[in-house]
């Protein structure tokens, strides 16, 4: 299974050396992927921008967006922004994208939020005729680069059947919210169903993730999540509507607990786990790459790099 880390992005004022150097960690310390999450009305650093520079510093980890709100940018712009990525890393681009459920961030991109469903799957095959090199406007030449790869693999966020279909048609496979091992146990087999029902008959890549924390203390490391989720929600329910349960905290405690979780989910058939971590201290991404990837392979886990 491949294990990931996300940048911290969304932690309380983000630093741009904190960032770049999660990235580097990651890279050096056999790690498989980096991650940024996407919000417009919100004081996080730009998800794209972020995996350009994360790929100037790296030179093997994969550069991946868990979630892109896809549909609240101009499609030809996002795929040649997208493709120089992707140039500029060698390969490395993965695009995760959803539709998002704050009608704020559509108010400021001047984009309709009740349209976006339906837009998303218009989107989508622009962007893979950009990335094919075909014509956008008669009579003119592409737009932006080629990418490395023969195209942009994009995998699906959202826990909505609309989603699951739409991801199960379009994209290449999933990617799960953070809610814990039950929850993404479940949503994985709804996407696969959908996928079946969809006619595809390759293999969907799937990708689960959770909040990450390591700390002696289980319960003070919920506290730091409760802590994070408070910042990044405010007082504004999460799309579920329920609070969050510590159940869902699986990837938080000792890192003996955490190996022994992300063997939980490499039993799911999951092609990478991304960690959450909550805070930009430098010591996560250290345990990442150090004692909680140790106490995976110890548990029994496999890893891609050894």
């Amino acid at each position: 299974m491949e294990i990931g880390l996300a940048l911290p992005t969304s932690t309380p004022n983000p630093r741009g050396d904190r960032l770049l150097e999660f990235a580097r960690i990651a890279d050096q310390g056999g790690l498989d992927s980096v991650w940024s999450i996407d919000r417009l009305v919100f004081p996080t650093a730009e998800a794209l921008v972020t995996l350009a520079a994360a790929g100037a510093v790296t030179t093997r980890v994969k550069l991946g967006t868990d979630v892109l709100i896809s549909t609240t940018r101009e499609p030809v712009q996002l795929a040649a922004q997208v493709a120089t990525i992707d140039t500029l890393s060698n390969g490395r681009m993965l695009l995760g994208v959803g539709v998002g459920s704050r009608a704020e961030d559509y108010t400021a991109a001047g984009r309709d939020f009740h349209t976006r469903g339906r837009r998303m799957e218009q989107d989508v095959a622009t962007m893979r005729r950009v990335w094919a090199g075909e014509a956008v406007v008669d009579g003119f030449g592409p737009a932006g680069p080629r990418p490395v790869q023969p195209t942009i693999p994009i995998l699906f966020g959202g826990s909505s059947d609309a989603a699951l279909a739409r991801g199960a048609r379009l994209g290449a496979g999933h990617m799960c919210i953070p809610r814990g091992f039950a929850r993404q146990a479940a949503m994985f087999e709804k996407f696969k169903a959908a996928w079946t029902a969809a006619g595809r008959s390759e293999r969907p890549i799937l990708y689960a993730g959770g909040y990450y924390c390591v700390d002696p203390s289980s319960e003070r490391a919920q506290e730091r999540i409760m802590a994070y989720q408070a910042h990044y929600y405010g007082a504004r329910q999460r799309q579920s509507g329920t609070p969050p349960d510590p159940a869902e905290f699986d990837l938080a405690g000792p890192a003996e607990m955490i190996g022994e979780a992300m063997v939980a989910y490499q039993g799911l058939g999951v092609d990478g786990l991304i960690l959450f971590p909550v805070s930009d201290d430098l010591a996560q991404a250290e345990a990442a790459v150090g004692v909680v990837r140790d106490a995976f392979i110890k548990a029994g886990g496999e890893v891609t790099i050894r």
